[in-house]
C-alpha cells in the first residue's frame, strides 16, 4: 500500500499500480517505473482525474460541482436580501415543469374585492365590470344585501351594478344612468337629495305617498304625473286638470279632478267640509253626497 502526503492531506491508493495508469491521465506528469521520480502535484491532480472520470484536459471537478462559496459571502448575500425584500424572487417548485412554471409567472395578480376568470364570485354574488373595464367586482344578487351594500360604491360602480341587476336606492343619484329602465333621476329643488323615481303611474302612486313633500312636489314635476291621496299645498302640486281643495279646519288638502264624471264619481267618499271645498274649486255640486242626505 501506498500514501502520498500532500499540502496537510494524505490520498491513499489502494495498490501501487494505480499510480502509474493515474500519473498517465495528465500528459504533463513525468514518466518513470517509480513514484519518487514523479511530480506530487501532477500525481494527485491525476488521481482526482481518475476519480471523476475526466481526461486531463479537463479540472479535477466538474464545473458545476465546484466549491461552494465562503459563508461570508454567503451571509453577504443574506444581508443584502434582507435588507431589500423586493429583491426576492421566488424560485419554481422543485418538481414543476417549464410549462408549470411559465403559467405561474403569467398568472395575473389579483386585487383583494377584484373578481375575474380565476377569482370567481361565491354563490348569491355577480361579478360586475365597470362600463370602461377598469375593476370588476363581486356584488351581491338579493335585493336586501344589494341595497346596504350599493351606497358604498363609487358612481361607476353603481351604473355598472344598475345595468347588470338593480338600481341603488339607498344613495343618492348623479343621472338616470344609474336608475333601471323605466325610472328617473329626480334631484330636490336644493339639490340635497336625488333618487330614481318610476315613470310607470302605477307604481309612481304607490311609492309617492311614502316621500316628504319637498321630494315629492319635485317628483311630481319631473316625472309629470298627480301623486294622489297625499297632502297638496297649492295648486302647483296637481297636473292635468286637478286642483288642490283644502279643509278649511285642519287645512289638509288634495289634489282632485274637476272633470265632471270623475268629481262625481269621487265626492261621495269626502267629508261634508272637504265636499264643500272642493265644490268652490271646481265649481261642480256633488250631486251623490247630497241626494241620499249624507251632509250634516
Amino acid at each position: 500500500m501506498s500514501f502520498l502526503f500532500l499540502l496537510g492531506g494524505v490520498f491513499s491508493v489502494a495498490s501501487s499500480e494505480y499510480l502509474p495508469e493515474a500519473l498517465a491521465v495528465d500528459g504533463e506528469c513525468l514518466q518513470g517505473s517509480s513514484a519518487d521520480t514523479k511530480d506530487p502535484d501532477c500525481a494527485v491532480s491525476a488521481l482526482q482525474r481518475i476519480a471523476h472520470g475526466l481526461s486531463s484536459s479537463e479540472g479535477p471537478y466538474p464545473e458545476s460541482a465546484s466549491d461552494p462559496e465562503p459563508s461570508a459571502a454567503v451571509g453577504e448575500t443574506a444581508e443584502a436580501n434582507t435588507s431589500d425584500p423586493s429583491s426576492e424572487v421566488s424560485e419554481p417548485a422543485a418538481n414543476s415543469t417549464p410549462a408549470e412554471e411559465t403559467a405561474v409567472a403569467e398568472k395575473p395578480v389579483v386585487v383583494p374585492g377584484e373578481c375575474n376568470d380565476d377569482t370567481p364570485c361565491s354563490a348569491g354574488r355577480m361579478c360586475v365590470t365597470k362600463l370602461d373595464n377598469s375593476w370588476a367586482q363581486c356584488l351581491p344578487t338579493t335585493r336586501k344585501e344589494f341595497q346596504a351594500e350599493c351606497s358604498s360604491w363609487d358612481k361607476d360602480m353603481r351604473i355598472a351594478a344598475t345595468a347588470k341587476l338593480t338600481q341603488c336606492d339607498t344613495a343618492k343619484c348623479e343621472s338616470s344612468a344609474m336608475c333601471s329602465a323605466g325610472w328617473t333621476c329626480v334631484p330636490k329643488a336644493d339639490n340635497s337629495w336625488a333618487q330614481c323615481v318610476p315613470q310607470n303611474g302605477k307604481l309612481f302612486r304607490r311609492m309617492c305617498v311614502h316621500w316628504n313633500d319637498a321630494f315629492r312636489l319635485s317628483a311630481i314635476k319631473a316625472i309629470g304625473l298627480n301623486c294622489p291621496n297625499s297632502r297638496c299645498y297649492s295648486h302647483e302640486w296637481c297636473l292635468h286638470g286637478h286642483k288642490c281643495a283644502m279643509n278649511k279646519g285642519d287645512g289638509w288638502g288634495q289634489c282632485i279632478s274637476c272633470k265632471k264624471k270623475s268629481f262625481q264619481t269621487n265626492c261621495y267618499s269626502w267629508t261634508s267640509d272637504f265636499a264643500e271645498q272642493a265644490e268652490r274649486v271646481c265649481g261642480h255640486e256633488c250631486q251623490n253626497i247630497k241626494e241620499i242626505g249624507s251632509w250634516n
